[in-house]
């Protein structure tokens, strides 16, 4: 074997693979790959973390390297032992799209899952690529899957503020009131994060601004107790109630926002009709809770103007 091959190749028993992160010629590459599949290198085998040469080049975007070794013959829908890496979702997560693009053109399996269940189209939308979810979606991918924990790609985008990734789902017909395993839609994720654009295009789909995920908690109650305030007006605007309480703590919007000093979201639940002297499971009321928190006198005097009791 000639010298130049020396930094390209790792051997393993009787059969090498390619070190693709010092492959960088696509002449080369090919020259290289004319070996797969004989004696002395395997095109399947895998490294020590049972990555393919197809995984490592795709990860790293090679994308010349990567359509080399497919015509060589690799496995484009191949897993790592692990059965949680694979060529389309290394690439997916990275947004190389390009190698996106030719791994689909060579048959990759655009709803393949790894062992999370999740699916390059899932993984797209977390890391926020438009681009990357827009091809996979023109591919085919299943607006609407789930992973094991029961999110689909439009949660997980709304979870992360992409709010480009949450209109495209939502285009190619995402349902937008599912929910995943702890019973939170992708407005209740919103919510807690705190995008007022995603917040809006949720509601723009038809989200149900009153969903409720398993413990109670609504998206209200994220925006009020962390203080965004334009989205809790945009919220109790679309009709959101102010005054269910959570299960667990008997919590509402406005005790979650007395007792952190939103004074400005506090005032706008007030205006929206939120019962000022609700209590919790422990017995106390907003007024209480702001109290005992030491919150400011302003926020105290609000709730006493709205007709609060200790």
């Amino acid at each position: 074997m000639s010298n130049w091959l020396g930094p390209f190749v790792e051997y393993h028993t009787s059969r090498c693979i390619i070190s693709i992160y010092t492959l960088g010629h696509y002449n080369n590459a090919k020259l290289v790959f004319a070996y797969f599949n004989t004696d002395i290198i395997e095109i399947k085998a895998k490294n020590a973390e049972s990555d393919t040469a197809l995984m490592i080049a795709a990860s790293n975007r090679h994308t010349d390297i990567v359509k080399a070794l497919l015509e060589a013959g690799a496995d484009v829908n191949a897993k790592n032992n692990s059965g949680k890496r694979m060529a389309l979702v290394a690439a997916a997560e990275k947004c190389h799209l390009d190698v996106v693009k030719a791994l689909l053109e060579a048959g990759a399996d655009v709803n393949a899952k790894n062992t999370d269940d999740n699916t390059a189209l899932t993984i797209a939308a977390e890391n926020g690529h438009t681009e990357v979810v827009k091809v996979l979606l023109k591919a085919g991918a299943d607006v609407n899957a789930k992973n094991k924990d029961g999110d689909t790609a439009l949660s997980m985008a709304a979870s992360n503020k992409h709010s480009e990734v949450v209109q495209a789902l939502l285009e190619a017909g995402a349902d937008v009131n599912t929910k995943n395993k702890d019973g939170d839609t992708a407005l209740i994720r919103a919510g807690y994060e705190g995008d007022p654009d995603v917040i809006q295009a949720l509601l723009g789909a038809g989200a149900d601004v009153n969903a409720r995920s398993n413990l109670g908690w609504m998206a209200l109650w994220w925006a009020a107790r962390d203080g965004y305030l334009d989205i809790v007006k945009v919220l109790l605007k679309a009709g959101a109630d102010a005054n269910p309480k959570d299960k667990s703590s008997g919590d509402t919007a406005l005790s979650l926002a007395a007792r952190n000093g939103h004074t400005d979201v506090v005032k706008a639940l007030l205006a929206a009709g939120a019962d000022v002297n609700v209590k919790d499971k422990y017995g106390h009321t907003a007024l209480r809770r702001a109290t005992i928190l030491g919150q400011t006198d302003v926020v105290i005097k609000l709730l006493q103007e709205y007709g609060a009791k200790d």
